[in-house]
């Protein structure tokens, strides 16, 4: 008999990527369902590159898997290379990230009046958050 090593029934996923390391150089990136809070895709990596997130995204997109969303850090060039998806900066990288883009709102809440300050958490690939469509 056979042994079929099933990664996950379910199909439909919103992903948390990131890479942690122990020591200088050497990391793992990982890509999780946000939902299931399952391990889907992994790498040992000696440093965080994009084309290592890539590699993960084109394997799920070749087992299957549809992605919704993704929740990820602020790296360099990350952002532009998974534009076919809403991506959202994790919110530890929100508060962490002294350069995060912002939208001027106003005491009623409208972009562009004298006012606040609230950050802009995802990226649709348009240049504009992605509930301002």
């Amino acid at each position: 008999m056979r042994h079929v090593h099933m990664i996950s029934k379910y199909k439909d996923v919103v992903i948390n990527m990131d890479t942690t390391y122990w020591g200088r150089h050497f990391g793992l990136v990982i890509i999780k369902d946000a939902f299931r809070n399952k391990v889907l895709w992994h790498k040992f990596v000696h440093d965080e590159k994009v084309c290592d997130y890539l590699e993960g995204i084109d394997w799920l997109r070749s087992n299957v898997f549809k992605i919704y969303g993704i929740v990820c850090d602020g790296m360099r060039g990350l952002f532009p290379a998974l534009k076919p998806y809403r991506v959202q900066m994790c919110q530890y990288h929100i508060s962490d990230c002294p350069q995060a883009p912002y939208i001027p709102t106003g005491p009623g809440g409208l972009p562009g009046t004298p006012g606040h300050l609230i950050p802009v958490m995802s990226y649709s690939g348009t240049g504009l958050p992605s509930g301002h469509r």
